[in-house]
């Protein structure tokens, strides 16, 4: 290599003097390309920067929280209803239950009884003027009564219905030897025990259940015209009045 310099500078002279510093320029160069790779590099780094900002700012979707997206249960806000139509709602479905022939079921009116006469009379209720109707009454508020007019096979009869606390006494069986104790129970003027301990006594035209739990009910029968059909009985057959006082639904 160092030959072909000299045969160069033989054949073309001496080069002519420079003032051109080539480590200089080298280093420059050098130097350059350092700068512009840092250059390169810190862009990139802004670059990832700005990305990495942008991520972070962007809104994050978040998951929906089980608990608040389902619905709150839904609670009803009904009231009960009364004590009277609550029992006037029991008879009706009694009477569809045990007697499905028998209408006029919507003619039950609730009574009250006015004690301007011994034993008293009934007439329609009144809350307002009940206290001054039959001030013994009050004494046991819960009274509730109830007539219409029923009708089955083309006939009309006058139908009252009581329900009340008693004071329940379980009948007991008469002695075998008391033979008129006996014929109470068969002709049903002596109460008969019912299947859940129920103290019954009906006739044609009246029944007379006292439950243990202290409920006391009462239903009356009457033709509506006494001249077109027997006064003492009623829409019902005894085995009808008998399963229409044995309604679990009727208790206070």
């Amino acid at each position: 290599m160092n030959d072909l310099h000299d045969r160069l500078d033989d054949y073309l002279g001496a080069s002519p003097a420079t003032t051109i510093d080539l480590d200089r320029i080298v280093n420059r160069g050098r130097r350059a390309r350092r700068m512009r790779v840092a250059g390169v590099l810190g862009a990139a780094a802004a670059v990832c920067a700005v990305v990495a900002i942008t991520a972070a700012m962007r809104p994050v979707a978040l998951r929906p929280d089980p608990a608040a997206s389902t619905p709150a249960p839904v609670v009803s806000s009904a009231a009960p209803l009364p004590t009277a139509d609550r029992l006037l709602a029991a008879v009706r479905e009694a009477v569809t239950e045990a007697a499905p022939e028998v209408g006029g079921l919507d003619t039950f009116q609730r009574q009250m009884r006015k004690c301007d006469v011994h034993p008293g009379r009934m007439v329609p209720y009144d809350e307002q003027t009940r206290a001054q109707a039959c001030p013994r009454d009050m004494q046991y508020p819960e009274q509730y009564h109830w007539e219409g007019r029923l009708t089955r096979d083309g006939k009309t009869y006058r139908v009252a219905v009581s329900i009340g606390p008693v004071v329940y006494r379980a009948p007991s069986p008469p002695s075998i030897d008391d033979t008129d104790a006996q014929a109470d129970v068969a002709n049903g003027t002596a109460p008969r025990l019912g299947p859940n301990g129920e103290s019954v006594q009906v006739f044609p035209d009246v029944l007379r259940v006292e439950k243990p739990d202290g409920t006391g009910i009462d239903i009356h029968c009457r033709a509506d015209d006494p001249d077109a059909i027997p006064n003492n009985v009623g829409p019902f057959s005894v085995a009808e009045l008998t399963a229409i006082g044995l309604n679990p639904a009727l208790v206070l």
